[in-house]
């Protein structure tokens, strides 16, 4: 009876918000959207049964009133406006002559429904058992996948094409090693405490004597460094400063080693530190160019793809004809 009566709300819900599957709701440059597409993008099934499951007052009200009626058709609109977008990428891809093909499409969907039925430890029958409990199918997540995979190798196939032509020059692979072949390190110490109290006795152990490895490995609350006597390793100074931030990083700079600095309070903890060696490592040409060149390419091909993406894809969506069907008016 619960069952029945849910199919009965969700028939009245799907009338409501709905068109017929053939309805037409946007055609983007000659290719129609389908309001039967969108619902299957949109997981409306799926959604709705998810919510009457949680809360079957609040899907009442959702999908009985004009109030409730109205989100969910704004929730379709929403859907229908990254659809055309999406589309509007793999039509800028055909005309680049980048597009996947349907044989590559359908290729990589299957061998995606294969991996996750291996993983699960199931068969394509009792899968689909399980998407239909939920208000989805087969046939729909196959359609989603599909989308969405032609959607996202679009756009691979269009980065790989404009930017085919990025190169990195041997100057600017030895300028960037210039900046960056002088590795300043120090070899550091910790302890972490609690408050400032217990910072206090752990600088007065320190004051008086006491081996920093020893109180370190006795008060300090990081269990880690504690059980090696606070010891850090050797870090780069600008790991030094990510993590304990850019004045702290200053101080141990600037501190000689053997230097006791803190204690410091950071935040929840307090922090005292000894700075035990200093260096400098020099990192070899040879050993760091193909990575530097790899580095800037990446980064050269994500400044051309950026600024030909941004041109390119808003002159196309603003030349294409674009007409939206909703609640049966044209817009």
């Amino acid at each position: 009876m619960r069952k029945m009566a849910f199919m009965v709300i969700l028939l009245g819900a799907a009338l409501a918000i709905a068109e017929a599957s053939s309805t037409v709701v946007a055609v983007v440059n000659g290719y129609e959207i389908t309001s039967d597409f969108l619902n299957t993008m949109a997981d409306m099934d799926r959604i709705l049964m998810g919510i009457q499951s949680l809360d079957e007052k609040f899907f009442t009200v959702l999908t009985s009133t004009q109030e409730g009626l109205a989100f969910l058709q704004k929730y379709r609109s929403t859907v229908l406006s990254d659809l055309i977008d999406q589309l509007l990428i793999q039509q800028l891809a055909e005309k680049e002559g980048v597009s996947p093909s349907a044989s590559e499409v359908e290729k990589n969907v299957e061998e995606e429904i294969k991996n996750a039925l291996k993983k699960l430890g199931t068969s394509e029958e009792n899968f689909g058992k399980y998407l239909s409990s939920v208000g989805m199918s087969m046939s729909g997540l196959r359609e989603r996948l599909k989308w969405v995979y032609r959607t996202s190798k679009s756009l691979e196939n269009l980065k790989e094409k404009i930017t085919a032509d990025a190169t990195v020059s041997e100057e600017e692979i030895k300028s960037y090693y210039e900046k960056i072949k002088q590795s300043n390190k120090v070899h550091l110490y910790a302890i972490f405490l609690g408050s400032e109290e217990d910072a206090k006795k752990a600088m007065n152990r320190l004051e008086n004597g006491e081996d920093f490895t020893e109180v370190a490995s006795e008060m300090s609350l990081e269990k880690t460094s504690a059980s090696k006597g606070g010891d850090l390793g050797f870090l780069d100074m600008k790991v030094v400063e990510s993590v304990f931030g850019k004045e702290y990083a200053s101080r141990i700079g600037k501190a000689p080693e053997g230097a006791i600095l803190g204690p410091y309070n950071m935040g929840r903890s307090w922090v005292i530190f000894m700075v035990k060696e200093k260096r400098t490592d020099i990192l070899k040409y040879e050993d760091v160019r193909k990575k530097i060149e790899e580095k800037l390419l990446e980064q050269k091909k994500e400044e051309i793809w950026n600024s030909w993406w941004k041109k390119h894809f808003n002159e196309f969506k603003k030349s294409s004809e674009i007409k939206l069907f909703l609640g049966g008016s044209e817009k």
